[in-house]
């Protein structure tokens, strides 16, 4: 992978870990993200966790089916991204979710629990729009050890 350009970042999964990553979302953003190995695989999970669950809704949505361009989906609802099979490949997942009934955080969990020896190498792109469909500038940055933090530049209402 060539060094990342504005709004990537690379994250390193240790072997046996889950690394979580939150995204605040307001009422109508829609957040856009792609996971990219060079080699080998990496599963991931997504939670959409509400504020105040819209009339109708219990708890939080388990994003599944449907968020994800070219899926690998497990039983389990979680995605592999790169090739268990091929790990020479690697692999990349585009996914995208609009919070159109309301805000509230996105959990994103990159996982490596089932990996014994091998760390994996994540490039993580993410692109954030407004319910107007303006483009909001927002990237992730590393705060230390193994967390990561969501910073979004959204303009003054």
């Amino acid at each position: 992978l060539l060094p990342p350009e504005q709004g990537e970042i690379d994250i390193q999964v240790k072997a046996r870990k889950d690394l979580p990553i939150i995204f605040d979302l307001k009422a109508g953003e829609r957040l856009q993200w792609t996971l990219q190995l060079e080699k080998y695989d990496v599963r991931s999970r997504v939670v959409f966790k509400y504020d105040a669950p819209p009339e109708g809704v219990m708890g939080d949505a388990k994003l599944g089916k449907g968020i994800a361009a070219g899926e690998v989906d497990m039983s389990d609802g979680s995605f592999v991204t790169g090739n268990p099979k091929d790990p020479e490949l690697g692999g990349k997942t585009e996914f995208g979710y609009t919070a159109d009934r309301g805000g509230g955080c996105l959990h994103l969990t990159l996982d490596n629990s089932y990996s014994k020896m091998r760390a994996k190498r994540v490039r993580l792109s993410v692109r954030l729009t407004g319910a107007d469909g303006q483009s909001i500038e927002c990237n992730v940055i590393h705060s230390g050890g193994t967390r990561y933090t969501f910073v979004a530049e959204r303009p003054a209402a």
